[in-house]
């Protein structure tokens, strides 16, 4: 829809390198905007996965409430 200027999109800055014709990037001021995102799992799922997946969660995270 953004191409067909029936839309707008909020991206993070690094799609920006991902061009489209027709589109045009705007940065939105202020840019400290913080996002607040959760994971939930069953704490008896057995998945090597979802371990590894946790694990790097855990280790690239500023804070995680686990």
């Amino acid at each position: 829809f953004v191409a067909a200027g029936m839309g707008i999109a909020l991206l993070p800055n690094s799609i920006r390198r991902f061009r489209r014709d027709g589109v045009v990037y705007r940065s939105v001021q202020p840019s400290t905007a913080e996002i607040v995102l959760a994971i939930a799992w069953r704490i008896t799922n057995p998945c090597p996965t979802l371990e590894q997946f946790l694990q790097v969660v855990r280790n690239t995270a500023n804070i995680i409430d686990v």
